[in-house]
């Protein structure tokens, strides 16, 4: 909580400083690699974070200006790890995970300087649990994952016309994943 608090405080206070250096949205052709941080989300299981969920994504435009409005459409791929740790009972699970998938994202340019977008993400979990200190009669290690399907809600405020911050919200890596996006 004291985490979110602070991301959200320097936010507030560091947008408005770079705000006429602002970048056009993303357009048709626009190539965006970001890497950032979440909070909670798909590669949170019980226990203590370890390694808070890490995200990475590449995004291409394909298409803009739809139906005659500021609208413009991306595709590309994602990633994500996370490491947590539970004790208790006399042993420790250690808990590994690695997101895999693609997107498709569709932007609205809502404020002129500011790229706002819904994404649909499709892909899979690979998670591996370890366990120190089991009986020995129970398996002490397994993999575990499954596919997935979710949607988030995105900006991206460009400080300089390659350097934006971005945040999310939704089922994704983290519930809110935060950090810096490079356009090519």
């Amino acid at each position: 909580v004291k985490v979110k608090k602070i991301v959200a405080a320097i936010c507030i206070a560091v947008l408005p400083v770079f705000l006429s250096h602002a970048q056009a949205p993303f357009e048709r052709d626009d190539i965006v690699i970001a890497a950032g941080v979440g909070i909670g989300g798909r590669l949170s299981v019980s226990g203590a974070t370890v390694i808070p969920p890490l995200v990475a994504a590449v995004e291409y435009g394909v298409a803009e200006r739809l139906f005659d409005s500021p609208t413009s459409i991306g595709i590309g791929g994602l990633g994500g790890y996370g490491r947590n740790k539970s004790e208790g009972g006399g042993y420790v699970l250690k808990t590994n995970s690695i997101l895999l998938g693609v997107k498709g994202t569709v932007h609205y340019n809502f404020v002129k300087k500011l790229d706002t977008y819904i994404s649909v993400n499709v892909g899979y979990n690979f998670t591996a649990t370890r366990e120190i200190g089991v009986p020995r009669d129970v398996k002490p290690s397994y993999r575990q994952g499954g596919m997935f399907g979710y949607f988030n809600l995105g900006a991206r405020y460009y400080f300089f016309p390659y350097l934006a911050l971005f945040c999310e919200l939704g089922f994704d890596v983290g519930y809110f994943n935060l950090g810096v996006a490079f356009k090519l």
